[in-house]
């Protein structure tokens, strides 16, 4: 913090930074106003490099992570920012290494047991706009600020393994939805929750009946 001049001191006491000493990267949501000091752009630069590859480096949008910048020369970059980036960056190189084209034979075995490649499965829950479930990489909500897109978080969940079990939303859903709100592990359509528990509230309000709830 030496490079900090009293103006960019004053400014990040005025607007409620924290500053957090400890450079280390964390897959955690970081608070917004939580940021890094760096001493210079050198510094800043490698701090992206204990964890990326060069050439996975683009300057331009790693500058989008800074805050201010001192007049000594000492970078100020919000942590939260700085380490969804390089989430961003290590999920999409994981993303081009997990998927692969499965072989004719590979295709056919998973067919025989009466289940999906993940390239069906996410065909099936892009037909539903359903989303992935939450993982180790967060809840549903967080994975979307790790993503570009829709697809490649459904791609990313699906090649976890190599075959799925079929679905079927089009319809009524037959599990119950407290089973579906607290479950982790069933990608959901939202509409057609909402939907299914209504109409098992409106029952439970007719017939006066606990049986479709957990006790």
């Amino acid at each position: 913090m030496s490079k900090l001049d009293f103006e960019t001191r004053l400014f990040l006491f005025v607007t409620g930074a924290t500053i957090k000493k400890e450079k280390k990267y964390t897959i955690e949501e970081a608070k917004h106003n939580v940021v890094y000091i760096f001493d210079s752009y050198d510094d800043f630069i490698d701090y992206f490099l204990k964890y990326l590859e060069e050439d996975e480096i683009n300057e331009y949008l790693i500058e989008e992570t800074i805050y201010t910048i001192s007049k000594r020369g000492a970078i100020v970059a919000f942590k939260g920012l700085c380490d969804s980036l390089i989430t961003k960056i290590i999920t999409r190189r994981e993303l081009k290494s997990n998927i692969r084209e499965l072989s004719e034979e590979e295709i056919n075995n998973i067919h025989s047991k009466g289940k999906l490649t993940p390239l069906e499965i996410v065909k099936k829950w892009e037909s539903f706009d359903i989303c992935a479930p939450g993982d180790a990489i967060g809840s549903v909500a967080f994975r979307c600020s790790y993503f570009n897109n829709c697809h490649d978080c459904l791609m990313h969940y699906a090649f976890n393994q190599l075959e799925h079990e079929p679905i079927d939303l089009a319809g009524r859903i037959s599990v119950p939805a407290w089973w579906l709100l607290h479950s982790g592990n069933f990608p959901v359509r939202r509409d057609v929750f909402i939907s299914h528990a209504l109409s098992l509230f409106s029952e439970y309000i007719n017939h006066g009946t606990t049986a479709f709830f957990p006790s």
